[in-house]
């Protein structure tokens, strides 16, 4: 029994959804920041 086969792909899973939870609202910030450039042209 090794507990890293266990550890890792919950790990792995978490480091991911922390990514996709930190890229949702910057990447709202960016579309809002360009329809503002874009809306002001």
């Amino acid at each position: 029994m090794d507990v890293g086969e266990y550890i890792y792909p919950l790990w792995s899973l978490g480091f991911y959804l922390l990514g996709v939870f930190l890229w949702i609202p910057i990447g709202l910030i960016l579309l809002g920041v360009i329809r503002f450039i874009r809306g002001a042209t």
